[in-house]
């Protein structure tokens, strides 16, 4: 039953009690927190003790019940007005309807989910591959905020993992990587060594700003949690560290950056730490840009900066190209400035360029020059 209508509602049942918890203790929070609890009636269930004790207590606590007459009976208790029943006795006939309008009651929540929804809902509960993975797919393409909603509740509530993941990487997709209830599924997925979609789930939770898993993210990039990570996850877990952003992930991006060599991987930590826009990561990109001999690398950090602080860049880089000691780094300087500054930056190009205090060749500076220039014309052109 609580299968067939998870369309609807969230259920609970005892088969949600974790290992090692106190069972009696647990139906009776459950009992508590619930909106109303669902009685199915047969003959062994109105002769249990343990059912007993539970809708008694539910009415104790003022709690609605509904009554699902599964089986004929003449031992219900006298509290259990028979008027009050839904009759689920024909199986070729149960008035479904009638039991998900007291849902919609139970929960406060009177909106209508499109028939197709459900159909395709339904279809996810089947055994059969090909029938609940055409009812994810189905799901997937519909426009409608319910069909979102109904992969939320595959995600979190289905039993069987397979139709778990198939459904958040559906939800990831529907809503365009920016549905943050996709993290709990996610983070199932990339605790799994062996999930082949592993790779992209580091990148969409990364996507999602997924702050829970940044302990993950960040065992993987230093190493620290398993041995079955290769360069790709490393990559990933960088970028997804700099979207996410925080303390925790300059930290481990900047410890990363000195413990990792992998030329990719450094790559991606530079711009990670520009992704994430913080402030904090301005002293490491600094010294990269001033200290580091790969220029890739120096041109990454450079165009880092820019995207942090422009304004703080633009003093940074703008004094770099002064450096007669090393005219790469004015090179990479100039050329940054002149794919992302404005008219102070332009102002200092022309200033080094007039003092002929540049490389050996000026075709950079005037390169970066004639960038700016261009763009200060076609913004100006744009505002008439």
């Amino acid at each position: 039953l609580p299968v067939l209508l998870m369309p609807v509602i969230y259920f609970w049942t005892d088969g949600n009690i974790k290992a090692g918890e106190e069972w009696r203790k647990s139906i009776d929070n459950a009992i508590k927190n619930s909106a109303g609890i669902i009685l199915v009636i047969t003959p062994r269930s109105m002769a249990s003790p343990y059912v007993i004790y539970e809708w008694a207590f539910a009415m104790g606590l003022g709690k609605p019940i509904i009554q699902l007459v599964f089986e004929e009976t003449d031992k219900l208790h006298p509290k259990l007005e028979p008027e009050q029943h839904i009759r689920f006795t024909d199986p070729e006939n149960r008035p479904w309807d009638e039991l998900l309008n007291h849902l919609y009651e139970l929960a406060g929540d009177h909106r209508e989910i499109p028939e197709e929804i459900l159909r395709a809902e339904q279809a996810v509960n089947s055994p059969n591959q090909p029938e609940w993975t055409q009812g994810i797919s189905a799901l997937e393409q519909m426009q409608h905020d319910e069909a979102i909603e109904a992969l939320v509740r595959i995600m979190k509530n289905n039993t069987t993992p397979n139709k778990r993941k198939e459904a958040t990487l559906a939800l990831v997709r529907r809503t365009n990587y920016k549905d943050k209830r996709a993290a709990d599924g996610l983070m199932e997925l990339v605790q799994i060594p062996s999930e082949p979609s592993r790779g992209n789930v580091v990148t969409y939770l990364g996507n999602i700003g997924a702050e829970e898993a940044v302990p993950k993210l960040v065992g993987f990039l230093l190493g620290e949690d398993d041995l079955r990570v290769d360069t790709d996850i490393l990559r990933r877990s960088a970028i997804s560290l700099g979207r996410i952003g925080g303390d925790v992930a300059i930290k481990a991006l900047e410890d990363g950056f000195v413990k990792n060599t992998d030329v990719a991987v450094r790559t991606a930590i530079i711009q990670a730490l520009g992704k994430s826009e913080e402030k904090s990561a301005m002293p490491i990109l600094t010294e990269i840009l001033k200290n580091l001999t790969y220029r890739p690398h120096r041109v990454e950090a450079a165009r880092a900066i820019m995207k942090i602080n422009s304004q703080e860049a633009i003093k940074i880089l703008g004094a770099m190209v002064w450096e007669d000691d090393d005219p790469e780094l004015q090179e990479v300087a100039a050329g940054v400035l002149g794919a992302s500054g404005g008219q102070e930056s332009l102002e200092i190009l022309q200033a080094v360029y007039q003092k002929h205090r540049y490389p050996g060749s000026n075709r950079g500076f005037l390169s970066a020059i004639n960038q700016i220039e261009a763009r200060l014309k076609q913004q100006s052109s744009d505002e008439e």
